[in-house]
């Protein structure tokens, strides 16, 4: 089996991870020593924000505090900031428990770089492992600290407790905050660190400005636009496509959420929703429990290798692969053979 033809895997299911090309799991997991040299060790950590709490991962939360006391957290008006998702807010209050809480840190302080790369970095693979190893930091790390909806609300990816209510982050214009972002990826770049990005909420135009400082990323639910058939997730498909052509030199791990266990359309959609987005390092990922590799590698061989690049048509996309056409019509994947 080719590097070319092996699975992923992000976040499990899987029998055997010497089968993988890559995996994508938290740091401790031992799985990551049984990779091959060739494949990939995508370990899930953190960037711009951590919580006491985030399952499994090797992030010494006393230590960083112990080295920074509180001069490392972002404040704003002396209160502390939080990415938002984290707190679950619902009716305008936290549902989740505070040690869940993911705290900004001031990522753009040169002291904060060297924590990454001196402790941080070196932390997140406990479990040492032959692989190529990238740092695969969550989407949250690269949103805006707050967002203007069509009506002119401010709502905050990054909040404040004020004045007894939650509040957008405003420390910092949304312009100086992505910029920030990308002068650390540059520096962890120059480093020799491998970022890899869950890219799944991440703001199209700020992609266009940091993915030239990332190794690969990680694209979640590959197969979202046919489960969830409306306007907006048929355009944030389309938005996928011009992504995935961005990174067509690096890394990427596509996640197959499949809804049910033993559903062999649902294989071969994910499949052919692959091989339209596919470039020459990446990898599919089935998540669902008991299938085993050869339930899609067949299907994948099937298809072939695509052989052009993805062209519009009257009904959706299109791409030639070497065995036929892969193409996406309206909602539903199909593929003719040459």
């Amino acid at each position: 089996m080719t590097w070319q033809s092996r699975p992923s895997s992000v976040y499990g299911y899987y029998d055997n991870a010497s089968e993988l090309g890559a995996l994508f799991a938290s740091p401790n997991n031992r799985d990551f020593l049984k990779l091959d040299a060739s494949a990939y060790a995508c370990c899930h950590g953190h960037l711009t924000h951590h919580s006491r709490v985030d399952g499994g991962d090797s992030f010494d939360m006393d230590g960083f505090e112990e080295r920074f006391r509180e001069t490392m957290w972002a404040s704003w008006f002396g209160c502390p900031v939080y990415y938002a998702s984290s707190l679950g807010l619902k009716d305008g209050q936290p549902t989740r428990p505070e040690e869940k809480w993911k705290r900004l840190t001031k990522f753009w302080a040169p002291e904060y770089f060297e924590y990454m790369i001196d402790t941080y970095v070196p932390s997140q693979f406990q479990v040492r492992t032959a692989a190529t190893q990238m740092l695969a930091v969550d989407n949250g790390s690269f949103i805006e600290p707050y967002w203007i909806d069509n009506h002119g609300m401010k709502h905050g990816y990054y909040v404040s407790y004020r004045d007894n209510k939650w509040v957008p982050y405003e420390e910092h214009t949304v312009a100086m905050f992505v910029s920030k972002v990308e002068d650390l990826l540059k520096l962890l770049w120059s480093a020799g660190v491998r970022v890899m990005v869950n890219q799944a909420a991440n703001l199209m135009h700020n992609w266009i400005r940091t993915h030239r400082w990332v190794s690969g990323s990680c694209h979640e639910k590959i197969l979202f636009f046919q489960q969830s058939p409306n306007a907006y997730n048929q355009a944030v498909f389309r938005d996928k496509i011009e992504r995935c052509f961005m990174l067509h030199s690096k890394v990427n791990l596509f996640d197959a959420v499949l809804l049910s266990p033993d559903d062999a359309d649902e294989i071969q959609q994910a499949c052919l929703t692959f091989s339209l987005l596919r470039g020459p390092f990446d990898f599919l990922s089935m998540r669902y429990k008991g299938h085993p590799p050869q339930d899609y590698l067949q299907d994948l061989d099937w298809i072939g290798v695509p052989i052009a690049p993805v062209e519009p048509t009257a009904t959706g996309y299109q791409r030639i692969t070497d065995r036929g056409v892969v193409k996406l019509n309206g909602l539903r994947m199909e593929f003719e053979q040459a």
